[in-house]
């Protein structure tokens, strides 16, 4: 049989492999499911369902958290989507995701650091300033997996206006959503990307800034949203009705 030197030294050729894919796998996490728990805590800024469990938030100085349980399988899925869409953004040359920094503080602990630049427009701000900074924590249990993956990310928001940094942040948390493509899915995934875009365009508003917490802005953000569902909907009415008067008459 195999010496245990050896055993040992394979070992820990495989954990640094699965540590080196995990670093460079973000902001979410690898697509490999060998990679992941059979259940690990999700935590992002998006109040968003990546999984079955329903997430709980909570305030906190930044803004938000939300955290959740998914399986290993739910968690790569998301992981995997969100990268997916941000590649082809890559592709067509509209952004670029890198790796600023990773660095492991504890044995089961590694911090990775890294910054979304995006170049599709032109017209909102200066390329260099379309840039969404953000960190992932990866936690592993004993056997090297991933147990728990806490995702945070705001916008660079030196020299945009409010409305920049709202359509920029909207855009960001777009492609974040989870996995889904039903018409139901979308509107919950839009609403909630809303709710992240109103609270970081918010920051610099000194009537808004400090004064509400962010749960307390998603409420008003949810109302307002829901008032521009009703009234596009009563315009759909109204359309149908002249529609069908002037057939009729």
């Amino acid at each position: 049989g195999r010496q245990p030197q050896a055993l040992a030294g394979a070992d820990g050729a495989a954990r640094a492999a699965r540590i080196a894919a995990i670093k460079a796998a973000v902001p979410f996490g690898p697509s490999d499911e060998e990679l992941w728990a059979p259940r690990v805590g999700w935590e992002a800024p998006l109040g968003l369902q990546y999984g079955e469990g329903k997430p709980q938030g909570r305030d906190v100085s930044t803004g938000a958290v939300f955290t959740s349980r998914l399986s290993g399988k739910e968690a790569c899925a998301a992981a995997a989507r969100v990268r997916a869409r941000l590649r082809e953004r890559a592709e067509a040359r509209l952004g670029e995701l890198e790796q600023v920094s990773s660095f492991a503080p504890e044995p089961n602990k590694i911090i990775v650091r890294w910054k979304y630049s995006d170049t599709s427009s032109t017209q909102v701000a200066s390329d260099s300033n379309l840039v969404t900074q953000g960190s992932t924590i990866f936690r592993l249990d004993s056997s090297g997996k991933i147990c728990a993956c806490e995702t945070t990310w705001g916008m660079q928001r030196e020299a945009l206006s409010e409305m920049q940094t709202f359509y920029c942040s909207l855009w960001f948390a777009w492609a974040a959503r989870p996995p889904g493509g039903s018409p139901v899915s979308a509107a919950t995934s839009f609403q909630g990307a809303l709710k992240l875009a109103a609270w970081e365009a918010g920051q610099d508003n000194p009537d808004l800034g400090g004064q509400l917490s962010r749960s307390e802005l998603d409420e008003l953000t949810d109302l307002a949203f829901w008032g521009a569902v009703a009234l596009a909907t009563s315009f759909v009415l109204l359309f149908e009705e002249i529609a069908r008067y002037i057939v009729l008459s």
